[in-house]
């Protein structure tokens, strides 16, 4: 089968696109454990301006999520072709984008399909035999029963550590992307990572 997204969306939001999950925002853990994708994903268009489209083979775009076990087969050919008025695309084997505000871990997930892209974003492009973008914060607010209480009487909010991992992860496909050369990222495991090294750990 296959996933095909072909046109210019007009809307101001974000785009997510995959062969199982378009996007999984819960606020809380989620699972997403041995998911096979086998359906070709082909993006035509996307979104014009500043917001970006998220492009993977089983996830667009996660946050606060374990995905564990999944595989992008090689039937799951994932390539883009933005027009030129898209600015963002973020593509990848097994998922586009992580979140920027919670702690995702991504673990034994395996991508054997192709990963390409031919554009002329204005802005960027990033892409990854895995992940495109690697994106999450190193802390989060946490209030409990024992912080301490400001003078007003509130408790003011605990910054607490949030570690994102990438581990035991294997790319064969093929990765490619012909874009603007200021503005593309390309890498055979995640195409780029705006955590710390110290918060972060890959082990691939």
């Amino acid at each position: 089968g296959e996933v095909v997204f072909a046109k210019t969306a007009t809307t101001n939001g974000n785009c997510r696109i995959a062969g199982i999950f378009g996007y999984q925002g819960c606020s809380s853990g989620a699972h997403i454990l041995k998911c096979e994708n086998r359906n070709s994903v082909t993006v035509i268009g996307g979104v014009p301006g500043s917001k970006y489209t998220a492009i993977g083979g089983i996830f667009g775009q996660v946050q606060s999520c374990v995905v564990e076990g999944c595989t992008n087969s090689a039937n799951g050919i994932i390539s883009a072709s933005p027009e030129a008025n898209c600015q963002k695309v973020i593509i990848g084997g097994v998922g586009g984008l992580t979140t920027s505000s919670d702690a995702v871990s991504l673990t034994n997930c395996n991508n054997k399909g192709s990963v390409s892209t031919t554009c002329p974003a204005k802005d960027y492009i990033k892409v990854g035999g895995i992940l495109g973008w690697f994106y999450t914060s190193t802390t989060q607010d946490l209030i409990d029963d024992i912080e301490a209480v400001g003078e007003d009487g509130a408790s003011a909010p605990t910054k607490v550590s949030v570690t994102s991992t990438l581990s035991g992860c294997v790319n064969i496909g093929k990765v490619r992307a012909d874009g603007k050369p200021s503005s593309t990222v390309i890498g055979g495991i995640v195409g780029t990572s705006a955590v710390p090294v110290s918060e972060s750990k890959v082990f691939c």
